[in-house]
């Protein structure tokens, strides 16, 4: 298995936007991935499966997953969940065309054990008796990872935060040498562009020791949304890793997992969309020790109209969008916060006209000050070692607010689809962004953007905004039709 360490220059991308690979982010409140991505996945042993016809699936994770991280560990029974099954379930229906299934009947506690290590595996399959196979192929916890192997729970950096884990790896072993044919780390993917990272997610508002005492269904009902939108969307990414001809869905393909949070999202049938994000244009001057931040006040009229525009159609899909009298001037200064949180909102009053606010707010992300301000900017990349970029960026983010309650019920900091929608050439800018050309739009003075400057960063935005707004209701669980 391939393995690889970032660089401390890509990471700090002191070499300009050019050097680094940068995620799309996909905070949502219950079950979030954020901009503090996991590492990427290592590439994958392909070998060639022409001469394997017959296969038996075996598929060994465990039923508890132990959660460690501050305050006192422990282990949840997840056995009702039956999640070798359904991963094995899964495997068996995309392979389908591909290969003949036997079933091989084994001992499911031998083989968890032997499946520990792959040299014992092998010795463990070896000692079986062949059911007329060419091939085993065989699901097991991961050797390595960036966590504990099979499924795991830790603990965040965010007070009330957990992350799960989905560590394994499929191995597909040839049943005459007994040598390792093909093998791949569990991964995911959302996007195309995006490279393939280790299944990671962070599941919000657990309070750890009433899990583990069983005191919490929510949360645990939490987490099995969480695990299963991770195995079914990994099982597909894996499989693609692996280059077995076979017809999979696009990479991003809204029918691959449902949104952990669709469940949820169903109570609310009549909505109300509203967007503070402002008409305000921030640019940003930034490279090798210089940075220098110009907001341009009201560059974007009619934005938030815009931005409302979008949104209400794709709600239209599964719930009824209302108009709600609110003055949005009590939003201004509301964001979701750098790790996806909402603080309560003092604009907002209860409502019995509406079941939940669909908020549209500013969303500051990443690390760093300016070049990480939530709301609409302009970035002007001037780095030391590499050419000069312009991109237009969108931090902003979407907020599900109860409206009888007022309680935050899911965030998602903005999100891209599957496919490119312009040119980014993976700028290391956080948030989503395109590329514009540097050379006719970069103003010699941020204050001096010139008018043509000024409608390009508007259609840019434009195109950026019909392609992520809809993801990101999806990927909330808003837009499951989508």
């Amino acid at each position: 298995m391939k393995r690889f360490a970032i660089t401390a220059l890509a990471l700090m991308g002191l070499a300009g936007p050019a050097m680094a690979q940068c995620f799309t982010a996909t905070a949502i409140m219950l079950t979030m991935i954020n901009m503090n991505q996991p590492p990427p996945a290592p590439d994958a042993d392909v070998g060639d499966y022409s001469k394997i016809h017959k296969v038996a699936i075996l598929c060994t994770l465990s039923d508890s997953v132990p959660f460690g991280g501050e305050g006192k560990d422990g282990t949840i029974d997840i056995a009702s969940w039956k999640v070798s099954a359904q991963l094995c379930g899964t495997l068996r229906k995309r392979l389908a065309e591909r290969f003949e299934f036997v079933d091989a009947v084994v001992d499911p506690v031998a083989l968890a054990h032997g499946a520990i290590r792959r040299s014992s595996l092998k010795t463990f399959l070896k000692a079986q008796a062949n059911p007329g196979i060419d091939a085993y192929l065989v699901v097991r916890p991961s050797e390595g990872g960036a966590s504990g192997s099979g499924v795991t729970l830790r603990t965040a950096q965010t007070a009330g935060d957990a992350t799960l884990a989905l560590n394994y790896e499929i191995d597909i072993i040839d049943t005459h040498r007994f040598s390792t044919v093909g093998d791949a780390e569990a991964r995911l993917r959302t996007r195309e562009p995006q490279l393939a990272y280790y299944p990671i997610v962070t599941v919000k508002n657990v309070d750890k020791q009433a899990l583990i005492a069983g005191a919490d269904p929510e949360a645990l009902e939490r987490v099995h949304q969480a695990l299963n939108w991770s195995l079914e969307l990994s099982a597909v990414e894996t499989l693609r890793a692996l280059k077995i001809d076979i017809a999979l869905p696009p990479v991003g393909d809204h029918g691959i997992a449902t949104p952990p949070l669709a469940k949820e999202m169903t109570k609310y049938r009549n909505v109300a969309v509203i967007s503070a994000v402002g008409a305000d244009l921030r640019i940003t001057t930034t490279g090798f020790a210089k940075n220098k931040s110009v907001m341009l006040s009201a560059s974007l009229p009619d934005l938030d109209q815009q931005i409302e525009g979008m949104a209400a159609p794709v709600l239209a899909h599964n719930h009824v969008v209302k108009p709600v009298q609110i003055d949005h001037a009590l939003l201004a200064n509301v964001e979701i916060s750098k790790d996806g949180t909402l603080a309560p909102v003092a604009g907002l009053t209860p409502s019995s006209d509406v079941d939940a606010y669909v908020l549209v707010l500013r969303a500051p992300v990443g690390d760093g000050e300016a070049g990480s301000a939530g709301g609409i900017g302009l970035v002007h990349w001037t780095p030391a070692l590499a050419a000069n970029k312009l991109s237009v960026t969108a931090n902003i983010g979407i907020a599900v607010v109860d409206a009888r309650t007022l309680k935050v019920a899911g965030v998602s900091t903005l999100r891209q689809g599957a496919k490119e929608v312009c040119d980014s050439e993976k700028v290391v800018t956080p948030g989503v962004n395109c590329l514009i050309d540097e050379k006719r739009y970069a103003p010699a003075k941020p204050e001096d953007l010139s008018d043509d400057a000024k409608a390009e960063t508007r259609a840019t935005i434009q195109k950026l905004l019909a392609d992520a707004i809809p993801e990101t209701l999806f990927a909330l669980g808003l837009d499951e039709s989508h």
